[in-house]
């Protein structure tokens, strides 16, 4: 959000043998659901990732492949990336200072739509946090502990959705957090 993205690997010849770029039209498009992807890679790996991705996936919908061609060709696609930026810059910021007005420990993204809070302070694990966040106060969060260890204490946000949702959503969040903080100090 805040800079120019800048890979030395990709622009290096002598790592061309030796990297792998990943990417997908999900957050940069605004194409969630749409579920394409794509791979660049050293020739002499392709027929390895082929043998990868046969049984853990199958083709993009036509429809979403076609979008997805229209994204990368279109003579709009910098102005509509730039735009999208530009609106989740905003969001995010605008998420972050409420959570600094409630002073929620979070992680502040650089990029993605999505932020981490941690709710540790509550005496309970994300998914138990997130449960009761959802019963309580009808405000759905995800569970980090579903992303590994590391995730044990804290619940990821989105801030993609319709702005004023979102905020709501957020000041529920932050009232909950306070109130389960308070009981378990």
């Amino acid at each position: 959000f805040d800079g120019d993205f800048h890979s030395v690997l990709s622009t290096s010849e002598e790592m061309h043998d030796y990297v792998i770029a990943i990417g997908g039209f999900s957050k940069s498009f605004a194409m969630t659901g749409w579920r394409v992807g794509y791979t660049i890679m050293p020739e002499h790996l392709y027929d390895i990732a082929i043998k990868l991705q046969e049984p853990v996936t199958t083709c993009a919908s036509s429809i979403s492949q076609k979008a997805a061609e229209s994204a990368l060709t279109s003579v709009q696609s910098e102005d509509f990336l730039h735009e999208m930026k530009q609106r989740y810059r905003v969001k995010r910021n605008r998420v972050c200072d409420l959570l600094d007005q409630f002073n929620m420990p979070y992680v502040k993204p650089d990029g993605a739509f999505y932020l981490t809070i941690d709710v540790s302070k509550t005496g309970r694990d994300s998914k138990e946090f997130a449960l009761s966040l959802l019963e309580e106060e009808r405000v759905a969060v995800a569970p980090c502990k579903t992303f590994g260890p590391s995730g044990e204490q804290l619940v990821r946000i989105c801030f993609a959705g319709e702005e004023v949702a979102v905020l709501t959503g957020v000041e529920r969040l932050c009232q909950f957090y306070h109130r389960k903080r308070e009981v378990y100090a």
